[in-house]
């Protein structure tokens, strides 16, 4: 069986004696986790059989203890998937039936909570000037409305006690977050609160030209880094790299090429889809953290969904589960296991036709609720 959460880790070696096979990087990795449980190792072997630096103890040579291995005890497979096929026909041929693979996406779980790495976005603004058709985000239904100040800070400063400085970025968007009227105090606030992370803002950019000299100040004296999509519209993207050096800022594309086609997920409003795959599949999760009035979502589309429900008049259910409430944890290791739990609301996506992502071409909105559903 191929491992792809730790809850399948820890049912597995459940009142197990445990073997690891591997003594590199997924090993040293399952081991931690394994101890964070309270799961005892019973012996560390590989092919070789020599002491392990990274583990700091000896290894078995798997030939030379192959044969005291029991049908009721467990082998885990720690190596990449690349090396699976070689390590398992070696343990058929000494007839261990009773093993399991780490799967490279448990690996990058592990590696994740072990180095307790931490990114995420927040939107400063909800709306946006631009409307494209079928947003992710759903700028394009919302209302008006931009993120407080102090509630902002208030939550920056929870989330930097518990990972104790040590955020990897903090991504400044929307909606179109040059919207904020008070943007540059943004950068300020997180700086305060993550002294060696990256502060992002990721922006359309069409208001460039537009921003005042407090703005383009917040961005130097704080580190920040400025970020831009370039979208298929009446815009000159090289002169605004232009402009923004004459005011001593580096501007970034997010891609070179500009947005031809749209970032669609289709919706399935009836929820009726297998939400533990869903999560397992996608490549999403954990991977766009979101920060929304004190709690993190694994993913962006729960955490703003709020537009789409208010201008369709749907009703998708949001439950505790679904996300991690900052000031109910205590670590922020226990955040991070929270996170790694699939969300129910995953149900609500039709992954069935995620072969229609990026298939539709860039075009705003014509506000048709079939811009998100089909």
């Amino acid at each position: 069986m191929k491992l792809l959460t730790e809850e399948q880790l820890l049912g597995v070696v459940k009142g197990k004696k445990v073997y690891i096979y591997g003594a590199g990087a997924v090993a040293d990795l399952l081991i931690k986790r394994l101890k964070r449980y309270g799961v005892a190792i019973y012996i560390i072997m590989d092919s070789i059989g020599e002491y392990s630096e990274r583990l700091k103890t000896k290894v078995s040579r798997f030939t030379d203890i192959s044969t005291q291995i029991n049908k009721t005890d467990v082998v885990i497979v720690a190596a990449t998937e690349k090396d699976h096929d070689d390590i398992e026909k070696i343990l058929k041929e000494h007839e261990i039936i009773n093993y399991h693979t780490i799967s490279d996406r448990l690996y990058v779980v592990m590696e994740r909570l072990v180095n307790k790495r931490f990114k995420l976005q927040t939107h400063i603004v909800e709306h946006c000037n631009l409307k494209c058709k079928g947003c992710y985000h759903f700028s394009s239904l919302a209302k008006e409305e931009y993120l407080d100040l102090k509630e902002y800070e208030r939550d920056i400063k929870q989330l930097s006690i518990l990972f104790e400085g040590n955020i990897e970025e903090i991504l400044l968007l929307g909606g179109e977050p040059l919207l904020h009227p008070e943007v540059e105090q943004f950068f300020y606030i997180t700086r305060k609160f993550l002294k060696k992370g990256k502060i992002r803002i990721l922006t359309n950019g069409l208001l460039l030209f537009k921003m005042s000299d407090a703005f383009w100040e917040s961005i130097k004296i704080t580190n920040s880094e400025l970020w831009v999509t370039k979208y298929p519209v009446n815009f000159d993207y090289d002169k605004a790299v232009e402009y923004a050096n004459t005011r001593g800022v580096k501007l970034s594309f997010f891609t070179e090429e500009p947005v031809r086609t749209l970032g669609h997920q289709p919706l399935d409003l009836a929820g009726k889809r297998d939400y533990i795959n869903n999560f397992l599949g996608c490549y999403r999760a954990n991977n766009c953290i979101d920060l929304k009035h004190g709690k993190v979502f694994s993913c962006i589309i729960p955490a703003e969904i709020k537009p789409f429900s208010e201008y369709f008049n749907t009703d998708f259910e949001i439950g505790p589960d679904d996300y991690v409430d900052i000031y109910a944890v205590n670590s922020a290791e226990e955040l991070l296991e929270k996170m790694e739990r699939p969300m129910p609301f995953c149900r609500y996506c039709n992954r069935d036709q995620i072969d229609r992502f990026g298939a539709i071409p860039w075009s705003q909105t014509e506000y048709k609720i079939e811009e998100w559903t089909v």
